[in-house]
């Protein structure tokens, strides 16, 4: 039996990285923990979805880029070459950036829409129904014959507090020719991770035409991510990035500098890990705002390049009690950002709003689990300006 779900005919669901098997209640007696850790996320039985608040019925997040699923081993210790080790959990749960980030967004409480291609297999299947479950609208999402979803083995070594990810990439990008510039229609932000590269500038295009801000997640080169860059209203990267791009830079913020001026984009965000986050814009005379709970420092500093000023913003990691895993917390930092933009938050608010959602999610394995809802979060912090 099936059912039709946007492009996609959603097939139940079981996990294609472990085979069918039955065993008989003597054997589950004497090997239980392989069975209790055995989690299939998109199975379990989930909280209701979020509700949307009034005052954010109007807004509309569209992302683009990948959508598909991880396979995450929990092990006591990386193996070495030629070594086995035992997992001490197994989950398979979705993944792709920007379906953790746009996941992040509606848990918050703001209406968002994927657009992005999987396979008529069944790992599609199991993206669509988990990001269904969570409330994302799926609609955009084209399911295709011959296309294989994206995978990626993700190993969670308890031990040393790392993940390694073997992924495998679709064989085919979404088409510039399945890019309809009505996607757009009602759409209040653009989120874009670099994948689908040419599709995603086609919308890009679009978007600047209709004066639809972008933000664009940035890790590593890609083809044609340079092109895209110059779309870009909000930049947000990891640590090594600024200086892949700006490999004369002095110093991290002399690259987010150099970033920022050479796409034209109003701000880089720089995610740190346990060190927090650093923002770089040029100076103006915003408001200043507060980091809620979080001590958040605004300075301005002076190019050494040029006569321009810019302004710098620090922001501390949120303490986090004992990290589980880690992978997915750059998608949903990402996901208080663009609460924190589109409702029109100051940046010291935003980037601490940022911080919290990271944090939770790093309790929890997988890229989503631990993602928080609106109701976990201070009300206090999710303050919408009236000008939205």
């Amino acid at each position: 039996m099936t059912s039709s779900v946007g492009f996609v005919d959603v097939l139940p669901f079981r996990s294609p990285a472990l085979p069918s098997f039955s065993l008989s209640k003597q054997t589950c007696q004497k090997r239980p923990s392989r069975l209790h850790n055995l989690r299939i996320y998109m199975d379990t039985i989930r909280p209701p979805i979020v509700r949307i608040p009034p005052e954010l019925k109007s807004v509309r997040v569209l992302g683009l880029g990948m959508s598909g699923v991880d396979i995450l081993a929990t092990v006591d210790g990386y193996p070495k070459p030629d070594d086995k080790v035992r997992t001490t959990s197994v989950s398979v749960l979705g993944g792709g950036n920007t379906a953790n980030t746009l996941t992040a967004v509606r848990r918050l409480g703001m209406p968002c829409a994927l657009v992005s291609k999987v396979g008529k297999d069944m790992y599609g299947s199991a993206a669509i129904q988990e990001l269904q479950g969570d409330g994302v609208d799926t609609s955009l999402v084209l399911a295709k014959e011959g296309v294989n979803t994206s995978f990626t083995y993700v190993i969670v070594d308890t031990k040393n507090d790392t993940r390694t990810c073997i992924s495998t990439a679709s064989n085919e990008d979404l088409l510039v020719s399945e890019i309809d510039e009505s996607m757009l229609d009602n759409a209040s932000l653009v989120v874009l991770d670099g994948r689908h590269t040419l599709a995603a500038l086609q919308l890009a295009k679009f978007a600047k035409n209709r004066g639809i801000p972008i933000l664009l997640d940035v890790e590593r080169e890609r083809p044609y991510i340079r092109d895209l860059l110059p779309y870009a209203d909000y930049i947000v990267t990891n640590s090594v990035y600024p200086f892949v791009f700006s490999p004369g830079a002095t110093g991290k913020v002399d690259a987010m500098e150099m970033l920022l001026e050479a796409c034209d984009a109003k701000m880089v965000i720089t995610t740190l890990g346990s060190s927090g986050s650093i923002m770089v814009q040029r100076e103006n005379d915003r408001e200043k705002g507060n980091g809620f709970d979080m001590i958040v420092r605004s300075t301005v500093v002076q190019s050494h390049r040029n006569s321009k000023s810019y302004e710098v913003i620090k922001c501390p990691a949120q303490p986090v009690q004992k990290i589980v895993d880690s992978t997915g917390a750059g998608d949903a930092f990402i996901g208080g950002v663009i609460y924190g933009i589109v409702t029109n938050m100051s940046h010291e608010r935003m980037l601490c709003l940022a911080s919290r959602v990271a944090a939770k999610k790093l309790g929890e394995i997988g890229a989503r689990a631990g993602l928080p809802r609106r109701e976990d979060i201070a009300p206090t912090l999710l303050v919408s300006i009236p000008s939205l």
